[in-house]
């Protein structure tokens, strides 16, 4: 029961966050003229089996076009990784008027955090908050968290993982 009410609290903490933001946004169609990035092409199931040691299942997909959230759980029992990417080409185009864009949510949500570590090379700017590491790498927005490590080995975990997902990034939108 302990393994899930975890699992399902770090799932929780980060809709929190990113609901805080929908609130600024209305519905709409989405822009559709520039490649959505799955969160699966960041971190695929074989390398997110690499990272947390263990297989895992297919990834368990929730999206939020409203402010242009996808997001991907891999889950086995105890360990679990999630990746979530905010981008502008998954946005309504309701949001976009309004000002809202990745790079403010990573902004926003990063002022709500106030000193938090960062992790020296990762991304344009990133941070350490619930439910893992915050990225910003151009007009991307991307999240990373684990389940199953202890807090000895959270960050390198987190490092690897991020470091994984900008590289992946990189190559999915031409950077």
């Amino acid at each position: 029961m302990r393994k899930n009410f975890l699992k399902n609290t770090v799932f929780f903490i980060f809709l929190a966050s990113v609901g805080i933001l929908m609130f600024t946004a209305c519905g709409g169609d989405t822009v559709k003229n520039i490649k959505v990035i799955e969160p699966s092409e960041l971190i695929s199931r074989d390398e997110a089996k690499d990272l947390l040691g263990v297989e895992v299942g297919e990834g368990i997909a929730t999206e939020m076009p409203v402010v242009g959230l996808k997001m991907c759980v891999y889950e086995k029992e105890d360990a679990f990784l999630q990746i979530a990417i905010t981008q502008e080409s998954f946005m309504t185009k309701e949001s976009i008027k309004q000002g809202q864009s990745p790079k403010n949510h990573f902004e926003e949500t990063k002022a709500a955090f106030g000193d938090a570590k960062k992790i020296e090379g990762l991304g344009d700017d990133n941070f350490i908050a619930a439910p893992g590491v915050h990225i910003l790498k151009g007009n991307y927005y991307i999240t990373l968290s684990f389940g199953l490590f202890s807090d000895n080995s959270m960050e390198e975990k987190l490092k690897a993982g991020g470091s994984l997902a900008i590289e992946n990034l990189i190559k999915a939108a031409g950077l």
